[in-house]
């Protein structure tokens, strides 16, 4: 289901089958189908490739960075870098400033 206000555009950054361009990281989950699978296991599809993930979150760091890298930017609240998705910033938090 696309949301009426997701901006139409030539899709993901990297040049792949998306129909819009997410104005807003929280509308990357559109791309993330949720496939239930036999046993109690849930199954996370990406929509623009046949990649699969047992966790959500996988999902999405995968359709950020695969589909639509550079298109957000995170900035680092404690030393100001920019950092272009949201795992990146996540990492680069635990790795650069973690206390000792």
């Amino acid at each position: 289901v696309m949301d009426p206000n997701m901006s139409q555009g030539s899709g993901g950054v990297d040049g792949n089958k998306a129909i819009y361009t997410p104005k807003d990281p929280k509308e990357l989950n559109y791309f993330i189908s949720l496939v239930p699978d036999r046993a109690d296991k849930r199954t996370f599809t990406c929509t623009l490739c046949p990649q699969a993930f047992t966790r959500k979150d996988t999902a999405y760091n995968h359709v950020e960075a695969r589909h639509f890298r550079g298109l957000f930017s995170y900035t680092c609240d404690v030393c100001g870098d920019v950092l272009f998705t949201r795992k990146a910033l996540d990492n680069h938090k635990y790795q650069s400033h973690k206390k000792k």
